[in-house]
């Protein structure tokens, strides 16, 4: 899909998908991401291959795409973390639920009153 791009034009378009990759994340479209990276992960390993042609420009395009890379894993990384907190909390707020019972006037849990017979069985 890439093989006739320079490499410079190669380092343009991975800036170029880590901006959109950093939109989707900040929009939380998950599916397009996860095809964006595909696409990105191919045209990095291309990068890779092919050395650039050298000189302060290759270098700091090449510092560019690492900061551009390092914050975009800072984002999923705080997403993932958000993600992992909303679950334990839900957890929690789930438990809370099933442990309502019967409180004294001071606070104290009073002991779950037995199960009550149920006399309303259908033949």
């Amino acid at each position: 899909m890439f093989e006739r791009l320079s490499w410079g034009h190669r380092a343009r378009r991975v800036l170029s998908m880590l901006a959109e990759e950093r939109s989707l994340l900040q929009r939380a479209r998950l599916t397009e991401l996860v095809a964006l990276a595909r696409k990105r992960d191919r045209l990095v390993d291309e990068l890779a291959a092919r050395p650039g042609p050298g000189g302060e420009d290759t270098q700091a395009m090449l510092e560019r795409i690492r900061s551009e890379a390092g914050r975009n894993q800072r984002l999923i990384e705080a997403f993932r973390k958000g993600v992992e907190d909303a679950r334990t909390r839900l957890e929690r707020i789930e438990k809370s639920t099933s442990e309502i019972g019967l409180y004294s006037r001071s606070g104290d849990r009073l002991p779950d009153p037995p199960a009550r017979a149920r006399s309303d069985r259908r033949a």
